[in-house]
């Protein structure tokens, strides 16, 4: 009889140990329909509502089979280019000619790839085209790119500068730096010059129309106020394009963002705790100065803003001072964002599902990143998602004690009468005889 109870015994903490995913803690799930064919793993592009119903990290995300057993998976994302890293060339034979343009010319020792040039100018508020040409000898000189512009917009409480000029990638060892005069504009100096090669992306972003937009004029502040909604939350957004009418302009502006408009705020009262509902505050995301500049070379332009960030709704601060405000075409609004992708272990005649929404849900911990470190590389078998149906949460039962308080409360009761009359008892009976 005892073994027959041990065995039993083992059996059950076997099968507990090996026990199906509880489902039942996810807020989401959607059959994952893998297309037949060879291959051990197959990859899904993540897409955006199953972002917007998640941890930003993913980590709540989960492949579970038809018996409720998980399945291996990793989170690919694409990896950071990381900061470009600047270095200072030799500045040589530096050339003003006054109310025209100051030039010099930059030596880099060797033929050496690179993209950018970071100018500091002397002066301020000003909006100055630029030019730069390349040469192996310092002799004969290539146009590199032109019609670029430098600007430098000074408030009194902030500065904004675009010092940053960006060009097809070359190797040569010169490069010829020309920067033209404003009208009527004092002599001027070219003070120092960094290059660096920036990193191009080998796979495109994504393209996503932004499905809200509205603007708003602040008369107090004299900032003309875009405000987006590109429909997700958690989007890894990296860049953003508007479509601006206004014929020629240069403004600065400050970039925000956050995913929810409303939070909840649990705070404690003297009569107890209260929840409270309260608006996100926007968080910066970055700055700069976009700009339309027409001129006898043709217009130079930049309507971009290449900012990174991880958030549903987006507001644009444009500082207008005495400007008319800027007019825009909503329909013109792009955003890109960066597509995570998830490779998981699929056996063959099996079903899988996708769970997700879960905000307490840590990290799975697998070996299938250490144990097959090249995964990306092999052939995958593509993956999609189908129908997505809420998981339906069971209400939390409360303990036996706690739904039947009443009957433990006289239960105690009664032991309490029952200890204190036996120890009545026991004392009467041992206590020493009447004399």
């Amino acid at each position: 009889m005892r073994r027959a109870c041990m065995a039993i015994l083992g059996l059950v903490l076997g099968a507990s140990s090996w026990a199906a995913l509880d489902s039942g803690k996810w807020g989401w799930r959607a059959p994952l329909e893998v297309k037949p064919g060879g291959g051990r793993f197959a990859v899904l592009s993540i897409p955006p509502e199953v972002l917007d119903r998640s941890r930003p990290d993913l980590n709540d995300l989960r492949v579970v089979d038809e018996n409720g057993n998980l399945a291996p998976h990793i989170i690919e994302r694409e990896a950071e280019t990381g900061p470009p890293k600047w270095y200072s060339p030799k500045l040589l034979n530096p050339v003003c000619r006054e109310g025209v343009y100051y030039r010099a010319t930059l030596d880099f020792e060797a033929p050496v790839k690179k993209n950018l040039l970071r100018v500091n100018l002397s002066g301020s508020n000003y909006r100055r085209r630029a030019q730069v040409e390349g040469s192996m000898e310092g002799e004969d000189w290539t146009l590199v790119a032109d019609n670029l512009f430098l600007f430098s917009i000074d408030l009194p409480d902030h500065f904004y500068r675009v010092d940053t000029l960006r060009f097809p990638e070359n190797d040569f060892r010169y490069l010829r730096l020309t920067v033209y005069a404003m009208e009527d504009e004092p002599e001027a100096a070219i003070q120092s010059v960094a290059a660096a090669l920036e990193q191009v992306r080998k796979e495109a972003p994504v393209e996503l129309r932004v499905p809200g937009f509205r603007t708003r004029f602040d008369e107090k502040h004299k900032e003309t106020v875009v405000e987006l909604d590109l429909g997700y939350g958690n989007l890894p957004v990296t860049g953003l394009r508007l479509s601006i009418l206004s014929p020629y302009f240069h403004r600065p502006y400050i970039l925000e963002g956050r995913n929810t408009e409303k939070q909840i705020v649990r705070k404690q009262t003297e009569t107890g705790w209260t929840e409270q509902e309260r608006e996100v505050p926007w968080r910066v995301l970055g700055e700069g100065i976009l700009y339309r500049m027409p001129g006898e070379k043709g217009s130079a332009e930049n309507t971009g803003m290449d900012h990174a960030a991880s958030c549903r709704y987006l507001r644009i601060r444009f500082l207008e001072g005495d400007n008319p405000p800027l007019a825009f075409d909503p329909k013109g609004a792009t955003a890109w964002w960066r597509q995570p992708r998830m490779i998981f272990d699929c056996g063959a005649e099996r079903s899988y599902s996708l769970l997700w929404g879960r905000p307490d849900a840590a990290a799975p911990q697998y070996d299938l990143a250490q144990a097959v470190p090249h995964l990306s590389r092999l052939e995958l078998i593509p993956a999609s998602l189908g129908q997505t149906d809420a998981i339906p949460h069971r209400e939390k039962q409360l303990p036996w004690t706690e739904r039947h308080g009443g009957l433990m409360t006289a239960l105690f009761l009664l032991a309490a009468l029952a200890v204190g009359a036996f120890l009545v008892r026991s004392l009467m009976r041992h206590a020493p005889p009447r004399s």
